[in-house]
């Protein structure tokens, strides 16, 4: 009886084990591996090909500013974007004026093209979140199932700016140069404050 018993076991963990295994051929194992999204690939793209024509259509700093101080409400609703729903929106800008200060994880620049002074802050270290993917809104959420590929591409632009085009930025400039910059700024439309504004870079050069 004991002999039956553990000829049962036997065939039954051979049986599970058997159902356990799931086996492909490899050429489909290469397929899928092919197949996964590449979110480094489609960022750069982005940057490169995607986000650019945009540009044109980026208000001034100063412009938005006051746009943001007579109607913000309306300036939100014409001048941001953002693929989630909530406070939090970005906006595309850009500016130029001249360096005062380099600091380790930020450049700040005095701009020169607006109607009054205005100290704004160029973040080089801490580039992080989805402004510079959103702000434009160019960006099309639909094709994409999975979050994780959307999280992705937002961290690899990121990357790409932090890595790339900061370093290549930093070492040519110094204070007191005149510069012009393309960039993403977040703001809530609920606590509106104008007194600080950190803007992620996209693209900068000296004049």
């Amino acid at each position: 009886m004991r002999i039956v018993k553990i000829v049962v076991a036997i065939i039954a963990l051979l049986f599970i084990g058997y159902h356990s295994i799931e086996i492909k051929k490899l050429d489909e194992v290469k397929r899928a591996s092919a197949e996964k999204f590449d979110a480094s690939s489609f960022a750069r793209n982005f940057l490169q090909k995607t986000l650019p024509p945009s540009f044109i259509k980026a208000p001034d700093v100063g412009t938005l500013l006051e746009a943001l101080k007579t109607a913000p409400k309306e300036a939100f609703q014409k001048m941001s974007n953002a693929v989630a729903i909530g406070n939090i929106r970005y906006f595309l800008v850009k500016g130029q004026g001249q360096i005062t200060k380099i600091q380790d994880d930020e450049v700040q620049v005095l701009l020169t093209n607006n109607n009054e002074p205005v100290s704004i802050t160029l973040a080089t270290e801490f580039i992080y979140g989805n402004a510079i993917r959103d702000a434009a809104g160019v960006f099309d959420i639909k094709p994409f199932t999975n979050t994780t590929d959307i999280n992705n591409i937002s961290s690899e632009i990121n990357k790409i700016i932090r890595t790339e085009r900061v370093p290549a930025f930093r070492k040519q400039i110094k204070v007191g140069d005149a510069i012009q910059f393309i960039g993403a700024l977040e703001m809530n439309q609920e606590y509106i404050n104008l007194q600080h504004l950190e803007i992620l870079p996209i693209e900068f050069n000296k004049i």
